[in-house]
């Protein structure tokens, strides 16, 4: 006996993304680092780091626009062209508040 039953129920698979604690696609990213030939071996934690930093990025970026949204400009819709302003804002070093 192999000293598993037949009748066992299956685990449930778990994303990469959800061990990590992540919102991006991990293994997404895995593939198109291993697609992309950037290298001739890609590490098992190199695409959770991209995950994590492209992740931070965008929040980053989401935070600030929406700051600039709504204390600059005062409305309610963050739409790509506010976004867009608050980015030159702040890579030029003004600060609207």
């Amino acid at each position: 006996m192999s000293g598993r039953s037949g009748t066992a129920a299956k685990k449930k698979s778990v994303s990469k993304s959800q061990k990590a604690g992540l919102q991006f696609p991990v293994g997404r990213l895995a593939r198109f680092l291993k697609n992309g030939r950037y290298a001739k071996r890609i590490g098992s934690a190199a695409p959770v780091y991209l995950a994590a930093v492209l992740e931070y990025l965008a929040a980053e970026v989401v935070t600030d626009s929406f700051h600039h949204c709504l204390c600059c400009i005062s409305a309610v819709l963050l739409i790509w062209s506010v976004i867009l302003i608050a980015l030159s804002y702040k890579f030029d070093g003004h600060f609207c508040c």
